[in-house]
């Protein structure tokens, strides 16, 4: 097993460490990520509290949620099947919506943090001395260069894909 280099980051602190080069890299994107990722639970959720009286209306047991039929009257809608039934395909849609936003806002913060590493690494490479680049052993400078060649056909194959299907 190949020892890891002095800048090596230990694996229990990989992961914070992971995440602050991800939140610094690209801020906004994280944050509007978490946001869709938290609207899209809480939309989720909505949906199932809704889905509940939709049934009840359905099997007319009698039984009123109150605070759903207090939320339909103030846009001026009755507690009926027809309103609650809607009520619940629009927050499954909007949920549906915000699933589909959140994933392409993670999938272009993969990929732009991904382009962005792998920029490093070719940096760095190109700006060290190679009395120290040198010692390194041989495999590991293909592994880092596979890897990163891995991700430019991954990109590639993406942006391929974007041009001739969409």
């Amino acid at each position: 097993m190949a020892r890891p280099g002095r800048h090596a980051v230990k694996p229990p602190y990989a992961l914070p460490a992971f995440a602050r080069e991800l939140v610094a890299s690209a801020p906004r994107r994280v944050a509007l990520t978490f946001a869709l990722l938290i609207a899209a639970g809480l939309t989720e959720g909505a949906s199932l509290l809704v889905f509940v009286p939709a049934l009840q209306l359905l099997q007319n047991t009698g039984d009123q949620n109150d605070t759903l039929a207090r939320a339909l009257a103030t846009v001026g809608l009755e507690y009926q099947l027809g309103p609650v039934l809607l009520l619940c395909v629009m927050l499954i849609v909007s949920r549906a919506l915000l699933v589909y936003a959140k994933n392409r806002c993670a999938a272009r913060l993969h990929f732009g943090f991904a382009d962005q590493l792998r920029l490093r690494i070719y940096r760095a490479l190109g700006e060290a001395h190679w009395s120290h680049t040198g010692t390194l052993r041989s495999e590991i400078l293909q592994d880092t260069l596979a890897g990163c060649g891995a991700t430019t056909r991954r990109t590639n194959a993406r942006a391929h894909f974007k041009r001739h299907h969409h």
